[in-house]
């Protein structure tokens, strides 16, 4: 079996720092076309979500892309392969409070390293940058290998639904409680505020589906 490649982001898409750097990296483009195999798993998770959450209404694709973006650019410096896997895996910062990528809180280890490689702090993982614990609570498997994987594109995305949705009854296409199921993603109103933007720009560029518009 070959070894398993990852690499590790310069910021952490939560936070100002983050988004900062991200911006930086892709640059000022507000016209940036998003991967096909990325759509299909954003279009993907929210129409399986009603099987998952089944209170849970309202929820577009375009926000699910709207955080992916912000959390790792779509994948952005990995392959994607017929399954949904990334090939590098992607890795946020170690969350050791040294400061690197904006992190100044500690998170100590909560998985024994199976998901971050790390057995002493924890590490954001994968291209909806989920923390293990997130993950344990949230963690989905949409491509129907028997693995939830955060590294899976389509297993990703459809965990952020969930994760949006929570665990009540709650309809997302008011904005209001859209913005709210963002926060509890992150407790950042920048972050929050990047999501939104980048959701209704994909919304204006893109269809239901997932289709270009122009």
């Amino acid at each position: 079996m070959a070894p398993v490649r990852q690499r590790t982001l310069g910021w952490i898409g939560a936070g100002l720092l983050g988004t900062a750097l991200l911006a930086a990296v892709l640059g000022g483009d507000r016209d940036e076309r998003v991967r096909p195999e990325l759509v299909a798993a954003y279009v993907g998770a929210v129409e399986r979500l009603p099987q998952e959450v089944p209170g849970c209404e309202g929820l577009t694709w375009q926000v699910l892309a709207g955080i992916g973006r912000v959390e790792s650019g779509h994948a952005r410096g990995s392959e994607v392969d017929a399954v949904g896997r990334t090939d590098p895996q992607i890795l946020g910062p170690l969350l050791d409070g040294s400061g690197a990528g904006g992190n100044t809180t500690p998170v100590e280890d909560s998985d024994l390293g199976r998901l971050d490689g790390d057995t002493q702090f924890d590490r954001a993982v994968g291209p909806m940058q989920f923390i293990p614990t997130s993950w344990e609570l949230y963690g989905r498997d949409a491509s129907g290998d028997g693995v939830a994987d955060p590294h899976n594109v389509h297993d990703a995305a459809l965990s952020a639904a969930v994760h949006l949705c929570g665990f009540t009854p709650v309809d997302l296409s008011d904005r209001g409680e859209l913005r709210r199921a963002v926060l509890r993603y992150n407790q950042s109103g920048r972050y929050a505020d990047e999501v939104l933007e980048h959701a209704d720009r994909y919304a204006e560029r893109y269809g239901p589906d997932g289709t270009r518009l122009d």
